[in-house]
């Protein structure tokens, strides 16, 4: 849907992090990620870990059935909260340390928000 790199100048963000935003549909939802990185870790490898968590979450989109769909990847179903938590998993794994994922109902956050303190 739209990811935005969130360049807001040196007196908002220190400049030695990445900040990203971005949000994507998959299935019946709709799931955003805002990505704080350390600048070392490249934009590349950024990219990369956001286009590995959207491809988590389509892959179990995928393998969810079909007749049962609405039940199991909803915004309050049981299997959208472990998604994202694969999602943040791929995020982790690439180097991000601090993020939130949302989608539907279901939250993963985990480090430090942009302005550096803790995601409301």
């Amino acid at each position: 849907m739209s990811t935005a790199l969130l360049d807001r100048g040196a007196d908002l963000d220190p400049p030695d992090r990445i900040i990203v935003r971005h949000t994507v549909r998959v299935g019946p939802l709709v799931y955003s990620f805002y990505l704080v990185a350390p600048k070392a870790l490249g934009r590349r490898a950024v990219s990369e870990a956001l286009r590995d968590a959207v491809a988590e979450l389509r892959a179990i989109n995928a393998a969810v059935n079909p007749a049962r769909r609405a039940s199991l990847l909803s915004e309050s179903g049981p299997v959208t909260g472990w998604a994202i938590e694969r999602a943040a998993a791929r995020l982790r794994s690439a180097g991000v340390t601090d993020y939130a994922v949302t989608g539907g109902t279901h939250l993963a956050v985990h480090g430090r928000a942009p302005h550096g303190g803790a995601w409301l």
